[in-house]
């Protein structure tokens, strides 16, 4: 596309020319002086509101000051939880450890405690035979005798009283029998005639004197239990009953 000015037929004419240079000079140069002005003015009415409305700045100024304050002084105890943290967790993991072993301990010295019955409430059968046995002179003979845990009857005859009376002594005697508890519920001497209606009966021996004893039986200690488990060669008891005195010691029962 061809531009054409008629203006270059007539060279007499003069040609005007845009100082667009200039122009925009002038405008810059305008605008900054428009904007510095705009700017002090600005400046003045701000200066002027700050100092005429301080009711409206000083309070959010403030509440801002303290906001910041606040965060800045929570830097410290956050650095510190975060400092401490792993440790927090490993005393909760241990202490629940420990908590835990703490109720096994419990349970375990619970049922130690609802064992002991078995070792102290028993009939000591092996041990009243194995004391009563040592308390028997040669010419007095049992007929029976009863034990529960707690009391005991026995039942014997002999042909001479002074054998049943050091029978009755070495028995008062015994570890098993508690003091003063001892007493004679029967002692029937048969005169020379009835002898023999009493070898038709039992046909085993000539004794002529019956005695029907009984007592109660001494609450012996575990520790003294155990020593006579071991002098009657009771391994089987005495192994268990030093385990279950171990395991007490143990828990300080």
């Amino acid at each position: 596309m061809i531009i054409f000015n008629f203006a270059d037929n007539f060279p007499s004419l003069n040609k005007w020319k845009r100082n667009v240079r200039n122009k925009y000079t002038n405008t810059n140069d305008q605008t900054l002086s428009e904007n510095k002005f705009l700017l002090g003015l600005n400046y003045k009415l701000l200066s002027d509101f700050s100092k005429k409305q301080k009711s409206l700045y000083i309070p959010p100024l403030l509440i801002v000051a303290s906001t910041l304050l606040i965060i800045i002084i929570s830097i410290i105890p956050r650095v510190r939880i975060a400092r401490l943290s792993p440790n927090h967790e490993i005393f909760n993991y241990k202490y629940n450890e420990l908590q835990e072993i703490n109720n096994k301990l419990k349970y375990f010295a619970n049922e130690l405690i609802n064992l002991k019955p078995i070792h102290t409430d028993e009939a000591p059968t092996v041990l009243f035979a194995y004391f009563l046995q040592q308390s028997i002179p040669t010419d007095v003979k049992l007929s029976d005798y009863a034990l529960n845990e707690k009391a005991f009857s026995i039942n014997a005859s002999s042909d001479n009283l002074n054998s049943l009376n050091e029978f009755i002594s070495l028995l008062d005697k015994s570890m098993l029998v508690k003091e003063g508890t001892l007493s004679v519920k029967k002692l029937i001497k048969q005169s020379p005639a009835n002898n023999t209606f009493q070898q038709s009966n039992y046909n085993t021996n000539s004794h002529n004197s019956f005695l029907e004893i009984s007592g109660n039986l001494n609450e012996i200690d575990l520790e003294d239990k155990l020593k006579m488990y071991k002098e009657t060669f009771n391994f089987g008891k005495t192994v268990k009953l030093e385990s279950y005195l171990k395991a007490l010691s143990l828990f300080k029962l």
